[in-house]
């Protein structure tokens, strides 16, 4: 059987950050993590729309929550305008539920 000599990996490698490190949960993911946390994140509900032109549209994203309108959000994808809404609402719901 063929065995290698133990070879330590260098310091700077150890400490070396990746494109896979974690990094703190905002908009969408944060909001759903903070739902799920508390078992209600079936609440969550969104309402999108679009409006402009199809080569420049604007997304508004509604964060509802058991049904209410918690927070809004605007983008040019409807990634970003969840995201901007989600923020939001976290933020609302940190403050409402003393988080």
């Amino acid at each position: 059987m063929y065995s290698r000599p133990y070879k330590p990996v260098p310091v700077e490698l150890e400490t070396a950050h990746t494109q896979y490190d974690m990094v703190p949960a905002t908009g969408t993911i944060a909001l759903n993590n903070f739902l799920q946390g508390r078992g209600k994140l079936t609440s969550l509900s969104w309402v999108d729309t679009q409006s402009g032109p199809a080569h420049a549209p604007e997304w508004n994203s509604v964060c509802k929550i058991d049904g209410q309108e918690v927070s809004s959000g605007t983008g040019t994808h409807k990634h970003l305008s969840r995201d901007a809404a989600a923020d939001a609402a976290l933020a609302i719901l940190m403050l409402e539920w003393n988080e």
